[in-house]
């Protein structure tokens, strides 16, 4: 059955959300940097509901896990969430095993894509994982936990029973997304946000929309947020934006929305908004070739977004069928040509090693990267992460954790292939793609593109980001994880 609630807290219910430390195998780069956005929604709702709630941003202040651990007992929480991802997984259940120790008394929560679909893993410590949109489902377990009622009452969430997990059931996705949208900015540090593309400083990331209409079987979000599109409205986008640039000093943010032009009915009063309103910021974000035109570019351009992401995978027709990615080579090449026609800037994030990918369809990929010839270039191998149609396909949510371990989840290295190709001639395809697009052409565009001042930033973070992991708390923290020990 499932485990009642541990212990009636006091009135005043304290929750502590965690960001954790980077990991022994993360692909972090803090290069890319920003704050634990998921925990500033999740924690700013919460405390719109009478929760005392801070964040604890182990990642972006490198703190090992020792002084977390050592944070959170001196904070004596009622309430413990933290935000689990697949590079830092190991990390996060050694977390979870020592605050249960610290913490006897306390409500442990895990949240986020991994644990939505490998609840298992966080046996015996866990007692609840949140699935996909953790707004209400925290909240609502929050107090249930601070009320004495039984987690089991709230929808949307996995709580121990009989030596396991029982879901609750499928919880209604958030419509009125503007009454949870309360992001608490003051609980976290936004000069921890860099991202080197961005033009000004200091910086902040928003996601104003949840659900896609896309299929993809490599994509993890339409199994969490489901297949209906739902927006933040943009008169609330645009208040938020106002605020964080009064209250904050904010001049650039990234919008880091799947598909930020789904409703272009909604970018176009967004940006007529901003326009009125004088709002000098720059921005970025991030669709899909499909939803854009060249009107729509125009009008985005002229309030001043600078740069999109657009994720064109693969240059193969056959490919991109295969996963069920509705588009065609020749519609990435017409987006492209129609961002470079109004001003803004292409980030292209390509993908190699889908399941029976030959080596000649990873070939039309990397030529179509030279025929996009992006600004900004990323190469990634594909992942069969959990919750995605490919990681159901591949049994793994059956698998007895020999196959595509934690470890294996990691988009920029390949221990495992899926396609024809071996790992170790995958990781040669990868430099090469980048290599072609990367050329000296390719790196005196970029830095004619930046002004002085943030080129300067830039090339000071590429020199903080290397002595940061080559620094002995880096490598303390590495350690700890490898031995399994903190």
């Amino acid at each position: 059955m499932e485990k009642g609630p541990l212990k009636r807290p006091a009135p005043m219910t304290k929750i502590l959300l965690i960001n954790p430390p980077p990991a022994i195998t993360s692909n972090s780069d803090f290069r890319f940097q920003n704050v634990p956005l998921s925990l500033v929604y999740v924690g700013g709702y919460a405390r719109s509901r009478g929760f005392e709630v801070k964040i604890l941003d182990a990642y972006n202040e490198l703190m090992p896990a020792q002084l977390v651990l050592e944070r959170a007992a001196a904070e004596r929480p009622a309430i413990v969430g933290i935000t689990c991802d697949a590079t830092r997984f190991d990390g996060i259940r050694l977390l979870f095993r020592h605050l249960r120790d610290l913490l006897p008394d306390a409500l442990l929560v895990a949240g986020g894509s991994f644990p939505s679909f490998r609840q298992a893993d966080l046996l015996p410590w866990v007692d609840a994982v949140v699935k996909g949109e953790g707004e209400a489902s925290f909240a609502e377990l929050a107090e249930n936990f601070r009320d004495g009622k039984p987690l089991s009452g709230v929808k949307g969430v996995y709580v121990k029973s009989g030596g396991g997990y029982a879901f609750t059931g499928e919880r209604e996705p958030i419509l009125a997304m503007d009454d949870y949208f309360k992001p608490a900015w003051d609980l976290v540090d936004l000069r921890h946000n860099f991202f080197f593309w961005g033009r000004r400083a200091p910086v902040a990331t928003l996601i104003t929309s949840r659900g896609c209409p896309e299929d993809c079987s490599y994509c993890c979000l339409p199994p969490l947020w489901g297949h209906r599109h739902r927006q933040v409205s943009a008169a609330r986008t645009l208040e938020e934006v106002a605020l964080l640039y009064r209250d904050y000093g904010v001049r650039e943010i990234y919008f880091k929305d799947n598909l930020f032009t789904c409703n272009k009915a909604w970018v176009t009063e967004f940006c007529e908004g901003l326009l009125a309103r004088g709002l000098k910021i720059s921005w970025s974000c991030g669709t899909g070739v499909k939803y854009v035109s060249p009107e729509l570019l125009a009008l985005m351009k002229k309030a001043g977004c600078h740069t999109i992401n657009y994720g064109f995978e693969s240059g193969n027709r056959r490919i991109l069928q295969s996963v069920n990615k509705t588009i065609t080579p020749e519609q990435s090449l017409r987006a492209a040509e129609m961002t470079r026609a109004a001003g803004i800037h292409i980030f292209g994030f390509f993908m190699i090693g889908f399941p029976g990918e030959t080596l000649a369809e990873i070939e039309d990929t990397i030529e179509l990267a030279r025929r996009i010839s992006p600004d900004i270039m990323m190469c990634a191998f594909v992942t069969p992460f959990p919750g995605t149609k490919l990681w159901y396909s591949l049994g793994l949510d059956k698998a007895n954790g020999d196959e595509w371990a934690w470890r294996d989840f990691n988009w920029y290295r390949r221990g495992r292939s899926l396609s024809e190709v071996a790992p170790r001639d995958l990781m040669l395809l990868r430099r090469r793609a980048m290599r072609t697009v990367r050329t000296w052409r390719y790196w005196v565009r970029y830095v004619l593109s930046v002004n002085p001042a943030m080129l300067a930033r830039q090339l000071l973070r590429v020199v903080w980001s290397l002595r940061t992991q080559w620094s002995s708390s880096y490598k303390g923290i590495r350690n700890d994880i490898s031995k399994g020990i903190f």
